[in-house]
């Protein structure tokens, strides 16, 4: 496993770096075209707003409150599991992760069991964690759309974000993201795209390139390519058709 570990900083080199080659660029937007919605400037020009809907208490142990929820995204509800540290709330809130799940086949996905030791580990470590379960899988609403070919994971990302964001025990000015291979890609294109996220954890991150995609394919045997007749199959080729591979 490689783990890589961003903050933004007024003096440090990555800070530097996007404010020199990713600032916004609305005109880019100024004529619509073709799944202009996987853009950096398409992500930058958009709003977030979301909140946290009903917690549902399903386990306590002396550091944390384990719940689940859920949020608005894309006018879709997306559930999760949100823990919150035990003890009295810091002044200005408790730092938040949104922890972003690698692929697992969405049928297979369960809410409470993938990556049950990692949220515990942060949990216990004083963060308030929402693991967000992206749509199509277990019971959020919505399709499964995939990282590469969409940029609705993104804004399930950073939804989920903008929903931490307004809970009076979150800290809105420390709010990171984790993600874990496929949302390797998922958690630095949010990253990119807002600039006011502090800090990014990258596990082992599948952060491949379309050509590498395109020449040498996806070496994984529990991938499951989405089945013709799905809008998700559909879309890609959409995609394809207009840009090539």
């Amino acid at each position: 496993y490689a783990l890589f570990v961003l903050r933004r900083g007024s003096n440090s080199t990555i800070n530097n770096l996007f404010h020199l080659r990713v600032q916004p660029q609305p005109s880019v937007l100024q004529t619509p075209f073709p799944f202009m919605e996987l853009t950096v400037p398409y992500l930058r020009n958009r709003s977030f707003e979301s909140s946290l809907g009903q917690l549902s208490k399903i386990g306590q142990s002396t550091s944390y409150t384990s719940y689940l929820t859920n949020y608005q995204s894309d006018g879709l509800k997306i559930n999760g599991q949100l823990t919150v540290p035990t003890g009295d709330v810091p002044d200005g809130g408790w730092p938040a992760v949104v922890f972003i799940h690698g692929y697992i086949p969405p049928t297979l996905y369960k809410t409470l069991v993938n990556y049950s030791t990692y949220v515990d580990y942060l949990a216990k470590n004083g963060f308030v964690v929402l693991k967000v379960d992206l749509r199509g899988h277990a019971d959020s609403q919505g399709s499964a759309s995939g990282a590469y070919y969409s940029g609705d994971y993104v804004v399930d990302a950073l939804n989920a974000r903008a929903a931490l964001a307004l809970a009076d025990f979150v800290n809105p000015n420390k709010i990171g993201l984790w993600g874990h291979s496929m949302a390797g890609n998922v958690t630095f294109r949010s990253f990119v795209a807002r600039q006011d996220i502090p800090a990014l954890v990258i596990w082992a991150g599948a952060g491949y390139s379309y050509e590498d995609f395109r020449s040498f394919g996806l070496s994984d045997n529990s991938y499951r390519p989405p089945e013709g007749d799905t809008e998700r199959a559909r879309k890609r080729k959409e995609l394809f058709d207009k840009y090539g591979e």
